[in-house]
Parts: structure tokens; sequence; C-alpha cells
């Protein structure tokens, strides 16, 4: 259920008042879900709010006021509290033309992206789909990053990797949350150790879109092939990440298509094909080294490859091949603020994906904002 079938839900269009004055003709040209918006006003407030404008046309639907009044009267020789209630007609403020047009943005914003499905060519031989998402820290408000814009983001650059993946035949998707899916922790807006974050959500309005949205990325995806997800907390989602892991693995328990592993929420090592993928957020050189020679002892074998994908630093470049493993470093889409700016956090804007070939060949795919 999406932001409009909710809002109707909750107070229907039916039980409305009518809304008359010198805005009645431009109020007509609205739709019956852009009325709905200008009523229920918080969402509309919200939206208004993180993006700079006044507020001062904007009211909820109110038609009338009461006003108390108590007066004392002697009646009958005895003083007495008599209580009067006036009820006046309110007059509501329709927005003017140019925050018309700004709702009917909004409006478009609000609504989930639409799924579309690319064909793939069924004939060639079947390969395996990594994807990593590194950093989105979803909720984040930043200099060029908003919570709409994530999402909007995220399947804009999911789609743009399967049409450039479109003359493959997939076997499997593996999804890989690299940590930071959410940008911060606690009720009080904050990351796992209590750094304050600049957000444009409250908390149970960035559980709940993080849900609809990682939801909606897997059944997207379980139309082209199976789907595994695995998912690692971050220094900023330590908690928060791993209940919305259990949230999609609850969610699609009965999903034959879609498979959610319940590994160690800081590491995990998923063998595909002959390559060992080990997923963390970040991990030193020398830690590496002795989490595979023991964690993943059993599937490390002679012929495999083994690699690890890191977050956390916003940046994309190969680490380095150390013979035995290798370090590759995820690129975040995320937006910049100024702490990411002070610190040197570059974010690059671009998904990297990779194609698993039964002969242990990896190609890279990107798809950029």
């Amino acid at each position: 259920m999406n932001e409009l079938e909710l809002l109707k839900k909750c107070k229907p269009v039916a039980d409305l008042p009518p809304i008359k004055g010198k805005w009645d003709k431009l109020w007509e040209t609205l739709t019956e879900n852009e009325q709905l918006l200008f009523h229920t006003g918080d969402k509309l407030r919200q939206f208004y709010k993180n993006h700079g404008y006044k507020l001062d046309l904007i009211q909820n639907a109110n038609p009338t006021s009461q006003t108390v009044t108590k007066s004392e009267r002697i009646v009958d020789g005895k003083i007495v509290t008599v209580k009067s209630i006036r009820t006046t007609s309110r007059t509501q403020k329709l927005p003017p033309v140019d925050y018309i047009k700004e709702i009917r943005k909004a409006l478009q914003e609000m609504t989930p992206p639409t799924y579309k499905v690319i064909k793939h060519d069924k004939n060639s031989d079947g390969v395996d789909l990594v994807i990593p998402i590194a950093d989105f820290h979803y909720g984040k408000r930043g200099l060029d990053y908003t919570s709409l814009k994530a999402e909007r983001l995220l399947f804009k650059l999911v789609d743009g990797v399967l049409s450039k993946t479109s003359h493959l035949k997939i076997n499997n998707i593996y999804v890989f949350v690299l940590g930071d899916f959410l940008h911060y922790d606690t009720m009080g807006k904050t990351t796992t150790k209590g750094t304050p974050q600049d957000t444009d959500l409250q908390p149970n309005e960035m559980d709940r879109n993080a849900i609809r949205i990682l939801g909606s990325l897997l059944l997207k995806l379980s139309k082209y092939a199976k789907v595994q997800l695995s998912q690692i907390a971050g220094n900023h989602d330590e908690r928060t990440s791993m209940l919305l892991r259990y949230a999609m693995g609850f969610a699609f328990r009965d999903n034959a298509n879609i498979k959610v592993t319940t590994g160690s929420p800081y590491r995990e090592y998923i063998k595909v094909n002959k390559t060992v993928f080990a997923i963390t957020h970040d991990i030193k050189l020398d830690k590496a080294r002795v989490s595979m020679n023991t964690e993943a002892k059993q599937l490390n074998g002679k012929n495999e490859r083994f690699i690890w994908l890191l977050g956390h630093l916003h940046n994309a470049s190969q680490v380095g091949d150390y013979g035995d493993m290798e370090i590759w470093r995820q690129p975040a889409f995320c937006g910049e603020d100024h702490w990411t700016n002070k610190e040197g956090y570059k974010s690059t804007k671009f998904l990297q994906c990779y194609v698993v070939n039964a002969d242990n060949e990896i190609d890279t795919f990107t798809a950029k904002e």
C-alpha cells in the first residue's frame, strides 16, 4: 500500500468538507489524489519543510472552530457560572499556482517507482549476477541527497545494470548489502555509537519505507531469477540493519524464489560458482586474512577465487590482489553532506555489479546517475 492509499484509508475523500472561495476554479483542476494531499497536510508540510518552502498558505481541512466562553450570573439570588459555545466557519486558504505545481511534483516523487521487467536472453549460457549495495544511507539529508531521491536512484541504477546485462541468461542474483543501508540507528537519530545525523525522516518513516524499498527490490529481481539477500551491519545502522534483515526473512519465508541468509551480522561468505565473496562493511588486511583462513576455511578451496567486498569509504577502487585473496572497495551512490566533504568521503554515485560465469571469470557492469 503506497502513501496515497494509506491516506485514503485513514480519511476517505467523501468525508472531507467542500472547499469554497476564490480558488474554486483552480481547485477543480486538481485530481482527487492532489486534493487529498492538501487536506492531509502533515505529509505535505514535511515535504515543504525539507525543501525550504514556506508553510503559511497551507492549512489542514477544518471547516469550523468552537469558542467557549464562561460568565457568572445571579440567578434566584445565587451566583452561577454559565458556559456558552459559539461555532464559526473557518476560511481555509488554498495554495497559489506555484504551490499547486510543487504539490504535483511532490506527488510524483512520493509515488513508488514502476518496476519494469527487462527481457534477458534465455538462450545464452547461464551466469550469476552479484549486486553489491554499499552505503545507501536511506534517510540522509545531504547537500544533494534526500530520501525521495535515494529510492528513485536505487531503482534507476539497478535498471541500468539489468539493461546492460540483457544479453545474458541470469541463473541467480545475489544482493549484498554492505552496511549503512539506513542512515541512523536510534530514536534520537544518531549512529549506533551516538553521532547525530542530518535526516529528513522520522524513525518510524525510515524503518517502514526501508522495508518497502528493499522488499520491492527483491520482488523486482525475482522476476528475472532466484534471488538471495545477504545483509551486513554498518557503523550507522548496526541494530536497524539486522531488524531489516529479519523483516525480509519473515516476509519471504514462503517465497521459493527469494532466500534471505541469516549468518553473522558483521561478515558473511557466499560461494558464487567457484568464487567466494566475503562481505563486510570494512576490515583491515591482517584481519581479512585471519577471517578467510578460519571462518571461511571450508569454502575456500584450491581453485576458488576469494574476494572481499567492502563499503564504508564511499569510493570505488580495487584495493589490491594479495595472491590468496582480493579486496574490492565498492562505490556509494548516496549524496554528500558537509561532514563527508570535510572528511574527504567522496561519493561516486554509481552502482558496480559483477557477472560470474562457470569458468570463474568475472565481468563488471556499472550504472551511473
